[in-house]
């Protein structure tokens, strides 16, 4: 289904979080509320990444323009990349191009290989790396497009049941600004620890959507607390991985 919450619809229900909440008061819905959705958007799709890097996951073919091949701009985690072929590829379409150390070019160099450097990916300088016609797909976990007004529809790829994360950063937001001499300190943490249950909603969604059968190796928990930072409320916790 199509995505049609809106930065107004989020903003609404937020306000009706708490009575001190006066619309038009506390911040400006237009822009100091509308970039807030944005940001909550954009933390959660990096919470995302961490946890289930295809959930959110896109695809872009890139041409070479030198010095190599632009990073997708919307990207948060790039996974693989592929030769797309095209016109005197010297690598087939579909084969698999690796991802070497900037300090360590050769670590693979019987396969095609590129590096990463100032956001263009580069030929690691082996013979077997694609050539300057050869096209590359990335795969990726993508950042979610900007909503550009309070009336414009969230990123499509964004899931609607949880839209009660958005609206309690929201709401966790509004009180923090207006509660600056601890008069809402109460409700703030109660609003934190609704977003953070949220979280581990959304967290438990992104582990058992559709958990992949894997030949090698198992399938990464995380600890949602460590994640919680890159959410736009914040937490206190240090980002990091479970053991």
């Amino acid at each position: 289904m199509a995505v049609t919450t809106t930065p107004q619809d989020i903003i609404e229900a937020a306000y009706a979080k708490s009575k001190l909440n006066i619309p038009g008061t506390i911040a400006s819905e237009s822009t100091e509320l509308l970039q807030l959705v944005g940001r909550s958007l954009r933390g959660l799709y990096s919470f995302a990444a961490r946890i289930n890097p295809y959930f959110f996951g896109a695809s872009s073919d890139v041409n070479y323009s030198a010095p190599g091949w632009a990073m997708p701009e919307d990207a948060e985690h790039i996974f693989r990349i592929e030769s797309a072929g095209g016109s005197g590829a010297n690598v087939a379409a579909g084969t698999r191009i690796w991802i070497v150390p900037f300090d360590d070019l050769k670590a693979d160099a019987a396969k095609p290989s590129v590096y990463l450097f100032g956001g263009v990916f580069r030929p690691a300088g082996n013979p077997p790396d694609p050539n300057t016609s050869t096209s590359l797909r990335f795969f990726y976990s993508k950042r979610p497009a900007t909503p550009a007004a309070l009336d414009s529809p969230l990123d499509s790829l964004w899931r609607e049941q949880f839209n009660e994360l958005l609206i309690l950063d929201v709401a966790i937001y509004l009180a923090l600004k207006d509660g600056g001499d601890g008069s809402r300190d109460r409700e703030f943490a109660a609003l934190t620890q609704q977003r953070n249950e949220w979280a581990q909603l959304f967290a438990a969604h992104l582990e058992h959507v559709a958990p992949p059968v894997r030949r090698h190796g198992h399938i990464r928990r995380f600890n949602t607390e460590t994640l919680l930072p890159l959410l736009a409320g914040g937490s206190g916790f240090v980002v990091g991985e479970a053991a």
